[in-house]
């Protein structure tokens, strides 16, 4: 359990050096690109929903393989 503000300060500014990474299968998405992006997984939705709820940034990443 977090008890001080500098541990909820701390967790704050390693949260932020995260970055959630989305593989695209069969997809390219270029820089300044808009594309729709479909999301069949669970864990993928929840990805995202938790990126727009923090108002930050996801890294899409092309699946060479898209059968893996």
């Amino acid at each position: 359990m977090i008890d001080t503000v500098d541990e909820k300060e701390k967790l704050q500014i390693i949260d932020s050096r995260v970055l959630p990474i989305l593989p695209l299968k069969g997809t390219i998405v270029y820089p300044y690109l808009v594309v729709p992006l479909m999301i069949q997984d669970q864990e993928q939705a929840r990805l995202m929903d938790d990126a727009l709820m923090r108002g930050s940034r996801i890294g899409l990443f092309l699946q060479k393989d898209a059968n893996v």
